[in-house]
Parts: C-alpha cells; sequence; structure tokens
C-alpha cells in the first residue's frame, strides 16, 4: 500500500514527461538529479506495487503454500496444512 502511495505523489510532483521539456534544461544539475530519481522511484514502485498485489493474491488464495500430509495412523490425507 504504501509503494502505490508514494508513487502517486512522486508521479505528482515530478512527473517523468517534464524532463523533455526545454525548460527542464535550464534547472541545476542538483534539481535535476531529485527529479529524475524520483521520477524513476515512481516509475519502479508502480511496477512494483502491482507485481506485489499479484503475489500477496496469490499467497492470500492458498496457491502460496504447499500441501503436506497429516498421517493419522491409516495414512488419511486429511487436508493442507498452512504454515
Amino acid at each position: 500500500m504504501l509503494c502505490i502511495v508514494v508513487s502517486i505523489v512522486c508521479y505528482q510532483y515530478c512527473p517523468p514527461d517534464a524532463m523533455l521539456s526545454q525548460e527542464f534544461g535550464k534547472h541545476n544539475i542538483f534539481y535535476r538529479y531529485v527529479h529524475l530519481y524520483f521520477a524513476n522511484i515512481s516509475v519502479i514502485f508502480t511496477y512494483f506495487s502491482g507485481f506485489m498485489i499479484v503475489e500477496a493474491s496469490l499467497i492470500a488464495c492458498g496457491f502460496g503454500y504447499t500441501r503436506e500430509e497429516i498421517e493419522l495412523g491409516n495414512d488419511d490425507y486429511a487436508g493442507p496444512i498452512f504454515a
């Protein structure tokens, strides 16, 4: 959730498209580096949050867990164990 918030805030204040303008080149080098850093963070966190949502949904629905058998004396399968 934090990745989504950081991505939205960084994209509002440092959009990646602003680096293509002529006025961006007129700023000092420190401003350009900071802007580039936060623009990259917004793009990276966008993809990272999408990856985390998919990964968390697979674990939440049970696909991320391994199935184990419980021996009850007669070797019957008693269901999955979530560890």
